[in-house]
């Protein structure tokens, strides 16, 4: 539980960097007055699991070893003197350095677990070498993720590249303008839709829970969880309830989108 609580710590410190590099106005503003707080919850998450660590599992702790200690304290002392920047960074410009402190901190914290814990993965005792699979599975991950890598690379590069620099706010009078036959696609300003209220909000969340849910339920009995209903389902009603559920999203974000639900603009006037 506490490191779940430490790790949502962590996301909403990385989320406030992000929004302060990626954003401008109000969202730009907010990002830099949480920071500070975030990286104090952070640090204090961090100080709680460490010791917690050493309680709960003090015997493959072993600082008495010089290379361990060394590199543990190194490690650490990335991290604080990172977190020290993010500190100053929150609220000031360049907007890009809070971001890249918090990255490296958290890099720095993981280099540090691995130097207290090592080889242990999972304690007490389960050790990298116990916890390695099988020769041939090793060989098909390898297989699978190195033709993979190269697509999910390829495509996040892209996506970086297509939110390249802030994000701006469009300025009074651009959402009512009418676009001519001669502005191109990515010229037209968004059309203002009528005011919405809360019923097609709500109606949207309720509908992407329950989808959420029955596909956790659906892979739940295909994976037997609770026991003696496998037979219920095979792969292939998997792979058939997951394209159905995808086709039934996709087709009610596009008519939430038609009736103007997902306008923030339209929602706050």
């Amino acid at each position: 539980m506490l490191c779940a609580l430490g790790l949502v710590a962590v996301y909403l410190l990385a989320g406030a960097a992000w929004l302060q590099d990626k954003t401008t106005g109000t969202a730009h503003d907010r990002a830099g007055r949480l920071g500070r707080p975030l990286l104090v919850a952070v640090a204090a998450a961090g100080l709680v699991l460490g010791f917690g660590l050493r309680v709960a599992d003090p015997q493959h702790l072993r600082f008495d070893q010089p290379l361990r200690a060394t590199l543990f304290g190194l490690a650490v002392a990335v991290a604080v003197v990172c977190a020290s920047i993010a500190w100053y960074g929150f609220g000031r410009r360049p907007d890009w350095r809070p971001f890249v402190a918090v990255a490296g901190t958290e890099a720095a914290g993981l280099l540090a677990i691995v130097a207290a814990t090592a080889p242990v993965v999972v304690p007490p005792g389960l050790t990298v070498h116990a916890a390695a699979s099988p020769h041939g599975s090793q060989l098909f991950l390898l297989i699978g993720v190195g033709g993979c890598m190269p697509v999910v690379l390829t495509y996040n590069i892209y996506a970086w590249w297509v939110f390249r620099g802030k994000f701006a706010q469009p300025t009074a009078g651009t959402e009512a303008a009418v676009p001519s036959d001669s502005t191109t696609a990515a010229e037209r300003p968004t059309a203002v839709a009528s005011a919405t209220e809360d019923g097609p909000w709500a109606a949207v969340v309720v509908r992407r829970v329950l989808l959420t849910l029955l596909a956790v339920a659906v892979a739940a009995v295909s994976q037997d969880i609770f026991g003696g209903v496998r037979a219920w389902i095979d792969p292939a009603g998997v792979a058939v309830f997951s394209v159905t559920a995808l086709a039934l999203w996709i087709r009610s974000d596009r008519r939430s989108a038609a009736a103007g639900d997902f306008n923030l603009q339209a929602a706050e006037k």
